[in-house]
């Protein structure tokens, strides 16, 4: 037969208070973040918006020679436009951002073995 063992009040608090607690944090359950917002659909000036979606468009294919130019075209035709501006400054930077990477990937092709 198996002796039972002689616990003390301070010892059966302890062990009732650890198993509180185990009990406890076990039972929680971390709920889930709550789903990301759509973002905005993108609006683009009305005085400008044809050729803001088009400058867009060009950028998306890939084609930022035609997109800077066209960038251009429109910012000497409504220099003070801050949305223009904006359009304008974005297509050079990330134009030369693409730019840089393709240098960089062929260099990286060249070094290949």
């Amino acid at each position: 037969m198996i002796a039972r063992p002689n616990l003390t009040t301070p010892a059966r608090a302890l062990a009732f208070f650890t198993l509180l607690v185990f009990i406890l944090t076990a039972c929680q359950h971390t709920a889930p973040p709550p789903p990301k917002p759509e973002p905005p659909k993108v609006k683009y000036s009305e005085t400008h918006d044809r050729e803001i979606k088009e400058i867009m468009d060009l950028a998306a294919k890939d084609r930022w020679e035609e997109a800077q130019a066209k960038a251009t075209e429109l910012h000497q035709r409504d220099p003070k436009s801050p949305l223009v501006e904006r359009v304008l400054n974005w297509v050079a930077q990330a134009g030369q951002k693409r730019r840089e990477q393709a240098l960089e990937n062929k260099i990286r092709d060249i070094d290949l073995p």
